[in-house]
């Protein structure tokens, strides 16, 4: 080898026989290393995606436990107590209107909660106190 003809430092020791890196060269080199990877990152994005475009927090109705009102926001929770008021009318021995639909509720659910039952007693349980 004539010294012409020696890598300098910066070209290193690339010769003729040597590919360049690329991202294709190395997944077909490493196929089932690679096939995990794809795998591991198809997961994380059909993960974000669920919990992106997932169930939300419908209307609170009749069926729903405890949980799920506990977890609902203030204003779907004045919803469900105005659809009641309108089905049932006023909850006994509470303040009439919304405000007394919403209070047995969450009183029902709070014995719900001590009893450990809040995922099986529903929102017309908890008003009519059958928990």
């Amino acid at each position: 080898m004539l010294a012409s003809e020696r890598p300098t430092p910066s070209q290193g020791k690339r010769g003729a026989d040597t590919v360049p890196w690329s991202m294709r060269a190395l997944i077909a080199r490493h196929k089932l290393p690679a096939a995990g990877v794809a795998l591991v990152v198809l997961i994380t994005v059909a993960l974000f995606v669920v919990a992106v475009l997932g169930p939300r927090n419908g209307a609170v109705g009749d069926s729903a436990s405890c949980t799920q009102w506990g977890s609902s926001s203030q204003s779907e929770q004045q919803a469900y107590a105005e659809r009641y008021l309108g089905g049932h009318g006023n909850v006994p021995q509470q303040a009439p209107g919304v405000s007394g639909v919403e209070a047995a509720v969450n009183a029902g659910c709070m014995a719900a909660f001590a009893n450990d039952e809040e995922d099986t007693v529903t929102v017309l349980d908890a008003i009519e106190k059958r928990y």
